[in-house]
């Protein structure tokens, strides 16, 4: 490309700056999908510590049960039915979080389609300014195989995109599900988180 006049490298630089893009989402969507698998660790302890909870206020309850105190019954009962919704925020949030964790595996695959489909349109650019530029070096490269490479680049980042929505989907269904065993462990009187 050294040979081709610098007024007529836009194209290429365009398509460069396209490929930095690229690479530079690509990378973020890798430090989003670790910050997704954190957070996911995150929910499985506070699903864990729930879990503990809730067994104390099991043993609670059978323990009123023996005591036949009424009172402790009671609050047994309230302790139980307290961790038992705050169990259920707790699973629920650990799916949304896995979703979560699915949906950014699938958008890293994504933004690496979409780094094939940027060096693909750079190729694209630099066989194009060649052969406007007469450069014999066009004449090596198949225009064909050219295109077709940016076409199946960006059939694959279609496909990709796809499944990014599908997984996008479901993730939102299960935070809402999660947002709504949250409010009901917060309104029975519990965190929920």
């Amino acid at each position: 490309m050294a040979r081709v006049p610098t007024d007529d490298m836009e194209d290429v630089r365009q398509a460069q700056l396209v490929v930095n893009t690229a690479e530079e989402n690509l990378t973020r969507s890798k430090v989003a999908l670790k910050d997704g698998k954190d957070e996911l660790k995150v929910a499985k302890e506070r699903e864990k510590v729930v879990q503990s909870q809730q067994k104390v206020a099991k043993k609670a309850m059978e323990i009123g049960k023996t005591t036949d105190q009424s009172q402790d019954v009671t609050r047994a009962q309230n302790d139980l039915q307290q961790a038992e919704e705050n169990m259920a925020a707790a699973k629920a949030e650990t799916a949304w979080k896995e979703k979560a964790v699915t949906t950014r595996e699938s958008m890293v695959k994504m933004r690496e389609r979409e780094l094939d489909v940027a060096k693909a349109q750079l190729n694209q650019a630099r066989y194009r300014t060649l052969a406007r530029n007469d450069d014999p070096r066009a004449k090596e490269l198949d225009r064909d195989k050219v295109n077709e490479q940016v076409a199946k680049a960006r059939g694959e980042a279609t496909k990709e995109q796809e499944r990014v929505n599908a997984n996008l989907k479901q993730e939102r269904q299960a935070e809402a599900r999660w947002k709504e065993a949250d409010t009901k462990a917060k309104a029975y009187g519990g965190s929920g988180r």
